[in-house]
């Protein structure tokens, strides 16, 4: 991919949101999302020096391989019963459903599915926005129904030509990534267009969605990378170190 109203809504459960993030948060130091690469590879980060750029790349690059290789490797069945999962936890977040415009990624082979959001949110009436980039430029593009879609680069989904840019000062975005970390801090998939579209418009809300396996620890981070805000996974949501 990078290589890609007002309230809570009728039929979204309640209760305290605190304690939601809590019990995700809880599940996360507790090591049952945790994902260990090998002594002391979750907690690295970049000391400065050109020899630590290129470590920090490096350690990037792996992580990337084998956590995209762990989710590629998934059956069938198992990627469905963790996206209903994840769609219970979509439905108990009240930032999802408050009526903000949400700019959401299309989800393609065995990403985290938005798919069932998307139309839900179609639904409920939200403004939806998908993205496009050109020339190493990600914008999102307002989207109404499934055949505003397209297939674009290795046949990722991407609005058509004609769909009007989103300019919203503020919005949800949700964010893809391979592996996030408890600060928000996320690898994708090497192109760093949302890492761009995030500094060039910092206005906006931003959610990591992910599965269990994808959140560790601490990542390896370099000066250009930005946190999320709170990421959504199949155990609740998880309030970052940098998130409000």
């Amino acid at each position: 991919r990078e290589g890609g109203a007002g309230g809570a809504a009728a039929g979204v459960h309640s209760g305290d949101p605190r304690q939601f993030e809590g019990n995700a948060q809880q599940h996360f130091h507790s090591g049952a999302g945790w994902v260990h690469h090998g002594p002391g590879q979750e907690v690295r980060q970049n000391t400065g020096g050109m020899m630590g750029e290129q470590r920090t790349a490096e350690e990037k690059k792996q992580l990337r391989r084998e956590m995209l290789a762990r989710r590629d490797r998934m059956e069938p069945a198992m990627a469905d019963a963790l996206n209903r999962r994840l769609w219970e936890q979509m439905e108990r977040c009240q930032q999802l459903w408050s009526g903000m415009p949400v700019y959401s990624y299309i989800s393609y082979r065995c990403e985290a599915d938005t798919r069932r959001l998307v139309r839900e949110l179609w639904k409920r009436g939200i403004p939806v926005a998908a993205p496009r980039a050109k020339d190493g430029r990600m914008e999102f593009y307002r989207i109404r129904s499934e055949s505003d879609l397209t297939a674009g680069y290795r046949g990722i989904p991407e609005p058509v030509c004609g769909c009007e840019k989103a300019s919203k000062e503020r919005a949800l975005v949700i964010v893809p990534g391979a592996v996030f970390d408890l600060q928000g801090y996320r690898i994708g998939y090497g192109g760093g267009y949302y890492d761009r579209f995030m500094a060039r418009e910092p206005g906006h809300e931003t959610l990591g969605l992910a599965y269990d396996f994808q959140v560790i620890p601490r990542l390896p981070v370099e000066e250009y990378d930005l946190p999320v805000g709170r990421i959504l996974t199949t155990s609740g949501l998880v309030k970052c170190g940098s998130g409000p």
